[in-house]
């Protein structure tokens, strides 16, 4: 079974990528930030139940693969599916992210099958399990935990007369587990937030690759290519 809604894939990365994090208190709570295609800067927001913080993250793109992903996104609308939506592309991914990274943090990695590539699932198991208990927790993100997802790809391609969409998306969330100094996101300042109760989290992120064939009578499905989280799943 796969994914519904998606699948997808991308093979370039942003070649310069600066994120700031920036911290404030007493900030009315708004749990997701609509991503946007374009080099701006882009803000999302997380709220404990008494205590309210607003996390900023100022992004710079690279110029090139942002107006490749402009250009692939009014080409997907145009030539390949009128009724796609990144807005929906960005909410169903992000939820299969949030899926996706229980099993990883539990082992869980039959359950992957039909939304995360064969080949990929026997190379994530064989990381996950060579993980330390904490950096395997760290991998669980769930829905509230997801304060930002952004499109940093998106890219067409055809073989042998079959289409391919790719998208890669990056997703920021916090996690309660308290991991070894030295785990910041390059190109990112790490901090960590003091809750109520002393309760402590930290802001990590991951990327993943989503991968769909648009070809005619091909699923309608995406299938999840690439997984990354930095300092954590090297």
């Amino acid at each position: 079974m796969a994914l519904p809604l998606f699948r997808c894939c991308s093979r370039l990365n942003s070649a310069f990528n600066c994120t700031r994090l920036v911290l404030n208190q007493n900030v009315a709570p708004n749990w997701f930030c609509k991503p946007r295609l374009r080099a701006s800067v882009t803000a999302a927001r997380f709220c404990s139940s008494e205590r309210k913080h607003k996390v900023v993250v100022f992004g710079f793109t690279n110029p090139i693969l942002w107006l490749r992903s402009r250009i692939n996104y009014i080409r997907i609308i145009v030539n390949i599916d009128k009724d796609f939506s990144m807005k929906e592309f960005v909410e169903g991914s992000t939820q299969a992210f949030c899926r996706v990274s229980g099993l990883l943090s539990r082992c869980q990695f039959e359950e992957l099958d039909g939304l995360v590539d064969e080949d990929l699932i026997k190379e994530l198991e064989k990381k996950c399990r060579s993980l330390p208990s904490s950096f395997q927790k760290a991998l669980n993100a769930e829905r509230g935990d997801v304060i930002l997802s952004t499109v940093r790809d998106v890219q067409i391609f055809v073989d042998e007369g079959r289409t391919f969409v790719c998208i890669l998306m990056h997703f920021w969330y916090m996690t309660s587990v308290l991991l070894p100094e030295g785990m910041e996101i390059p190109g990112t300042r790490l901090f960590k937030v003091a809750l109520e109760n002393d309760e402590i989290k930290t802001l990590l992120g991951a990327v993943y690759e989503f991968e769909r064939e648009f070809t005619e009578e091909a699923p309608s499905s995406w299938t999840i290519t690439r997984v990354d989280y930095p300092k954590v799943l090297d």
